[in-house]
């Protein structure tokens, strides 16, 4: 099997890609003699300091195999790699104000996803995610032809108050972990997706579901078209259909 994944991301109206505090990669890596393709994507929290920098060393923690179910339950590589968060912040000329919100500690979604063959049989792939916050994944099927959203199951599950990682974090609970595990196939389709844009994407699919399934251009086209993706989500805003925040999907089609 092979995979092809894209990364789009549309920041608040008004905001500038740079002000963007969503986070999303995929890399594929030898492990165990075999290939595993991983993929993350994490959701900074607006209100604290830095969220994006920690976004960023939480995906590319996971990809690098740092973060997984086990390593978050123990909880020494929140203190390690928070510790690259505090590198990046540490400046003598921070003034007093912004000192006291590095004091809080910065927090982000995060959601991955392994990709590979789990057996002896390279035809037997499966997909295991994990998954800290309300970032979501959603699944189409070609053998079943719906969405399975993980790991909220309804539009109205989302809050404004969700569990998220900290640099100050300790060891996270293992009930606020979400994880699953299922075989794929070819033709499947898997979306990673920050709150904003869930939330309306699973409204969406529950009202009108090919309405869904063309929303994400690359479900029809086989290359992301980037502009129609930002044109559509500029006129959800306008409609007052989904929140105005950040808004990033990844999407990875087996082939």
């Amino acid at each position: 099997m092979e995979i092809e994944w894209e990364y789009i991301s549309m920041p608040k109206y008004g905001n500038r890609d740079d002000e963007n505090e969503d986070s999303g990669s995929a890399r594929e890596s030898k492990h165990a003699h075999k290939n595993i393709f991983r993929a993350a994507i994490a959701d900074g929290a607006t209100e604290s300091i830095y969220s994006k920098a920690w976004a960023n060393i939480l995906v590319e923690s996971f990809l690098n195999r740092k973060i997984h179910e086990k390593s978050l339950i123990r909880g020494p590589i929140i203190e390690e790699i928070s510790a690259n968060w505090k590198t990046i912040t540490n400046s003598p000329e921070i003034p007093w104000y912004i000192e006291e919100k590095l004091q809080e500690g910065s927090y982000a979604a995060l959601l991955g996803v392994n990709i590979g063959p789990y057996s002896k049989s390279e035809d037997d792939t499966w997909l295991k995610y994990v998954s800290i916050g309300d970032c979501c994944l959603f699944w189409h099927s070609i053998r079943a032809i719906k969405f399975i959203s993980s790991p909220q199951k309804n539009f109205t599950d989302f809050t404004s108050r969700p569990f998220l990682v900290g640099t100050n974090s300790k060891p996270i609970p293992k009930e606020r972990i979400s994880r699953r595990k299922w075989k794929i196939c070819r033709g499947d389709i898997i979306m990673l997706m920050t709150d904003a844009l869930a939330c309306f994407f699973m409204k969406l699919n529950s009202e009108d579901p090919q309405s869904a399934i063309g929303f994400i251009p690359w479900l029809k086209d086989k290359e992301t078209q980037k502009e129609i993706f930002q044109q559509r989500i500029h006129d959800a805003r306008q409609k007052k259909t989904i929140k105005n925040d950040d808004s990033s999907v990844l999407i990875i089609r087996i082939i």
